[in-house]
């Protein structure tokens, strides 16, 4: 299901709140349930390529996806978005099966990055610099 996300400032932590549609339960999804954050849509179905900007998962000590029942949340911090650029970017989740290696693409869809800083110019006496 594709869907546009309300647009996140540079430098501040990425929450994702989301809900597994059925019949999916994150009990299928063995070899882990991947966010991904892209500056274009991937070539293909893939967990991981050089175009990825952040990605959380559901695996490893320190998960950046947690569920309650069918309902998850996926965490990119702040020191990851302040690199990312001030435009649309490509966000989804993949489910991977890891006894059968199917990649299931649960959700999709596009995510604003605005500039932290409003930008305006500086200006400075200099004639009072002595």
């Amino acid at each position: 299901m594709s869907q546009e996300l309300k647009p996140l400032a540079r430098g501040d932590t990425l929450i994702v709140e989301f809900t597994l549609d059925a019949p999916w339960t994150p009990e299928h999804f063995t070899g882990g349930i991947f966010f991904t954050v892209r500056g274009s849509l991937p070539p293909s179905t893939v967990l991981d390529d050089d175009d990825v900007l952040g990605q959380c998962s559901t695996l490893g000590d320190d998960p950046g996806i947690e569920f309650t029942g069918q309902d998850g949340v996926a965490t990119i911090d702040a020191d990851v978005t302040r690199f990312w650029p001030s435009r649309p970017l490509y966000w989804e989740f993949r489910g991977v099966v890891a006894e059968t290696g199917f990649v299931a693409r649960l959700k999709w869809g596009m995510l604003p990055i605005e500039s932290a800083l409003t930008r305006s110019p500086v200006h400075i006496n200099a004639r009072h610099l002595d």
